[in-house]
Formats: structure tokens, sequence, C-alpha cells
């Protein structure tokens, strides 16, 4: 608490003893005053009418703070514990006691998740008609990238009376998978398996049971029907690895669960990479178990070994000497390279651009270790780390893209680059007479095409003259 600035400090009403944590909101609205010009028609000419405008603009800061670092670490351990976030207090928490019990190692095996575990709720369904329960998942969930997802659903439900229809169905993110008939046992034990082009990054699983009574007529009947999905013996089991010999976005947070992560930035890039760091913090930790607490580092301070032994996320400038060190990475940025859109040829992104771009690519490292390395260029660095880390936490639509660019007006470019890669060109790989052939090619052909018609006009004149004086 002694650490905040004056002004700060000013705005906490509640003092946290020792060894006692605190959260404290404050709440504020402030007037804005400005200024708006209207065009008022004054005798058929438009004369700039300015007035005074007031509107309240509302303001809110969350102090996680404590008494000392006692109390202030208990405050961090109650930030991570999603029964307190879920809580309702006033504006202020004093916390004399905390534990965080979903932390768990993060070497985890998360291959089989009930859907209890991914927030589903035991609903007691009753009615005719379509009877829904929702649940949500993501590939962030497991402790890798699924290829194939086994859905199992365990239910009990009122049994079909002889004429009565009804249907069990399973949809995946809107769309039909599975679907039949209830029977007049009362017991549902029905499972399907998707394979990875069903499922994406963030899923939407519904569980529907239809029931029609025997009349046929749904409304004003006294027929009722009830079902119940056992969220507890209902499950998620992935049944294969996504692995692939090169990284891409489609496996990006969940290649991070495995192993400590350091996350390294450029010193003089730090004040411009917190939000961009909150965007790849919060994406690792979101998933059933938020236990995904890297490591931070200066650049300069990074060691040869930590290449080896972590997963690493960096945030540097394009011009940080580490960037060498990545000799795994699609693009090497310690040279000049343009980028090429394939359906057309046109260049899509150079590295000398003015504009405020970020630019992600994934890849395995040394070790076989996940790599994530974000760069910004131009003006607005801060836009431009914010940019491409909210991008690649998107769900994309291709599996394989390594490498993504995005601007601060919400343009991203998504690329799949590697060796072979026709897309890719390095610049200064080429000598001045390359360059300039490849500036000028069309119009030094033109030229030549030009000189070559020039030539044949001249000699087919020179031969008419010719044989109109051996005539004479």
């Amino acid at each position: 608490m002694d650490k905040l600035p004056a002004d700060a400090r000013a705005l906490v009403k509640v003092t946290p003893q020792n060894a006692q944590g605190l959260f404290y909101l404050h709440k504020s609205v402030s007037l804005l005053t400005d200024t708006i010009v209207h065009m008022v028609d004054v005798k058929g000419r438009f004369v700039p009418v300015k007035t005074v405008t007031q509107e309240q603009s509302p303001k809110e800061v969350l102090f996680v703070t404590g008494g000392d670092d006692t109390g202030y670490e208990k405050a961090i351990t109650a930030l991570g514990n999603m029964n307190i976030l879920n809580s309702t207090y006033g504006d202020y928490l004093l916390i004399n006691k905390a534990e965080n019990t979903f932390f768990k190692t993060i070497d985890e095996n998360r291959s089989k998740l009930s859907l209890k575990q991914i927030g589903g709720v035991s609903d007691f369904l009753s009615g005719i008609g379509s009877l829904k329960s929702a649940y949500s998942f993501k590939n962030s969930d497991f402790s890798f990238t699924p290829k194939e997802v086994e859905i199992r659903f365990v239910a009990n439900y009122s049994g079909l009376a002889p004429g009565d229809r009804g249907f069990f169905n399973i949809y995946l993110n809107g769309l039909l998978i599975s679907s039949e008939k209830l029977d007049a046992s009362g017991k549902l034990n029905s499972s399907i398996t998707i394979n990875r082009y069903q499922h994406h990054k963030y899923n939407t699983l519904e569980a529907e049971f239809r029931f029609y009574p025997t009349n046929g007529n749904c409304r004003n009947s006294f027929t009722n029907f009830f079902a119940e999905v056992d969220v507890d013996k209902s499950y998620l089991e992935s049944k294969n690895p996504f692995i692939t010999s090169d990284l891409s976005f489609y496996q990006y947070p969940e290649a991070f669960n495995n192993g400590t992560t350091k996350i390294v930035v450029s010193e003089e890039y730090a004040k411009y990479a917190a939000g961009a760091m909150g965007e790849i913090i919060y994406e690792l930790n979101n998933n059933i178990n938020a236990n995904n607490f890297p490591e931070f580092v200066y650049s300069k301070d990074l060691k040869q070994t930590d290449f080896k032994q972590y997963n690493i996320i960096a945030l540097l400038s394009k011009d940080d000497k580490i960037l060498k060190e990545f000799r795994d990475a699609p693009i090497q940025f310690d040279r000049n390279f343009r980028l090429y859109n394939t359906d057309n040829n046109k260049p899509v992104y150079a590295l000398s651009d003015t504009v405020s771009n970020g630019l992600a690519q994934i890849f395995y490292g040394v070790s076989n270790n996940a790599t994530l390395v974000l760069t910004a260029t131009g003006t607005h660095v801060s836009e431009a780390f914010l940019a491409v880390s909210k991008s690649i936490t998107e769900q994309l639509s291709t599996l394989s893209s390594n490498v993504c660019i995005s601007d601060v007006n919400s343009n991203k470019y998504l690329f799949n680059i590697n060796k072979s890669s026709e897309n890719l060109e390095y610049i200064d790989t080429k000598s001045g007479l390359t360059r300039f052939w490849d500036s000028y090619n069309l119009y030094i052909l033109l030229g030549i095409l030009i000189l070559i018609l020039l030539s044949f006009l001249y000699v087919r004149s020179k031969v008419q003259k010719s044989q109109d004086l051996f005539n004479d």
C-alpha cells in the first residue's frame, strides 16, 4: 500500500492492516465539456454556431494491494480464485486468508473432461417440444490440441408411452451432428466422435430433447415430459493429439500448456507491451485450470540455456539482437523481406511499412519447445502489439497459419510460411541489377519489343525502296 503514488492513494478509502490484502474499486463520474459547431441557415446563408455540451464519463479503477508484502500476496492469490471473482461484494474486500484450490500442476493430463468441469450444470428440463441444454468448450481446455473428440451424453428422461415421439439431438456450433430416437426405457447413453475439421478453437455444444405426445397436439396438453443430463457422467474425451511438424495458431495457446513459459520483452518496448501481455496471460489461463503462470525477463537478460529449457513468448523490437537467436522462425527480421498474396502475387506487407503493424509468428524452438514471437512497427507500437495479440486468439479459419499480421485498424492477414514458400521474398539477397530488373522488367521488355517493331519497319521500308528502284 505504501508504494502507491499519492494521487492514487487518495482514491483508496480503506486502509488494510499488516498481513491483510485488499480489493478496492474506486468509482467516479467526471463531467466532460465540449464545443459542437452547427451550421445554421440564416437568410439563405449557412453560419457556424457554437454550442457547449456536457456529458458524464464514468471511470472505474480496481486496486489490488495489501498492507505489506504478505497481504499483497494474499490479494494476488485471491485474484486467481474464480470463486472470489464470481462472488458479489461492495466497493472493497479485505482479505485475511486466501487460497486458490484451482491451482494444479501445469503438466496434469487433461484428456477427459466432464461436462461439469467445463461449466455444465444439471438442468431439470420439462415441457413439450424442444428442450435444450448448452455447453461451451475450447481446445485449450485439453492438455493438447485434440485431433478427435468423443462427445458422450448420459441422461435420464421420462419413458415414452406408445405413440409418443421423442428424439435426442446433439448440435455442435449450430450444426446437427447426431440424432437418435427415445424409447420407453428412460435411459440415454449416446456418443459421437468428431474430427478436427468439425470442431473449432472455441465451440458451442447443445443437447436437445424433442418430445411430441400421442395426440400430436402440443398446445393445451396435460402430458408433460422431463429430462436431465448427468453432467458428472457425461464427458468430452480427446482421442488423438493434433501433432504437426510445424506449429500453427490453431494450436495456440494449448501448445504452451506443458512445461514452463518465459515471457521475454525488449526493455525499451516494455512500456508498450503491457496490454498485449495481459491479452496473452488471459489466453494462457482461459481454460478450466487457470494455472499457467509464466516467468518474465528482459531480452537482454535471457540466457542461451533458456531457449532449450522453456517455452518462449517474446514481445520484441524489430531491432532486438535476440531475434537472431530464433533461427527456426518462419521470417527472419534481420533481413528485409516482403510478403505476397499467392492469389494475385501482389505485395501485402513489407518491413519498411510506415503503418503501425504487429507481426506474430509461432513455431517450434531448438528443443521442440513452443515459441511465439511478436514484433511491432510504426508510431503506435502499443496498439500494434495489442492488435496482433488479439488477432491470434480469435477463431481462425485455417489450421496451418503460422504468421499473422494485424494493423491498428483491425485488418489482418494470415500466412503459412515455410522454407519453400513462394509468398516470402528476402529483398537483400538480390543484387542491385536484379532488383532493377524486378522493378522495371515490363518496361524493358516493352522497349525491346518496340525497337524490334521499328527495326522491322525500317528494314521493310529499305527493301521496298530497293524493289522500286529495281522495277524502275
